[in-house]
């Protein structure tokens, strides 16, 4: 993880690497408090798509 710019990070402690956090305005934050966050930003989306999909659908795949 030596580069920041145009690269996908693996991993939640992206947030801890100072490359990272010398490059923007962001407040420092944990690999904790991150990952809090973003488990349930997953669940808000989750219960969004709950309620606006139907009791059935089907999955197609063609390829």
């Amino acid at each position: 993880m030596a580069g920041i710019a145009g690269q996908v990070q693996p991993t939640l402690s992206f947030c801890e690497i100072k490359l990272a956090r010398r490059y923007n305005n962001l407040k420092p934050v944990s690999v904790e408090t991150l990952r809090r966050v973003v488990k349930a930003v997953t669940r808000a989306v989750e219960r969004s798509i709950t309620a606006e999909m139907s009791e059935r659908f089907s999955l197609i795949f063609d390829g």
